[in-house]
């Protein structure tokens, strides 16, 4: 494989990382602004450019104490040339 394709791919992945990153912390975010009780599972795709990224968000309640939820907000893509899924994930704590 010439180095050309090598940085190319290498470029492609970071941008989907980025992307992908980009996601998580959008919805973490609007967990952070709803009301504590609307705080529940979740999940969408949204596509940017060739690609489709798909989060879902899992919400512990009383996790890690009483009061509080534990979110866990994953965000999975798949690049045509890969068989393989791809993930980022961001985990936060909020309090009622």
């Amino acid at each position: 494989m010439s180095l050309i394709i090598t940085v190319m791919k290498g470029n492609t992945l970071s941008k989907r990382v980025t992307t992908a990153t980009t996601i998580a912390q959008d919805k973490m975010e609007d967990f952070k602004r709803m009301d504590y009780a609307s705080v529940v599972y979740g999940s969408d795709t949204n596509t940017d450019y060739d690609t489709d990224y798909y989060w879902e968000a899992d919400v512990e309640d009383d996790t890690p104490a009483t009061d509080t939820k534990t979110i866990t907000v994953d965000v999975y893509w798949n690049p045509a040339a890969v068989n393989e899924k791809h993930k980022v994930e961001l985990k936060t704590i909020i309090a009622q």
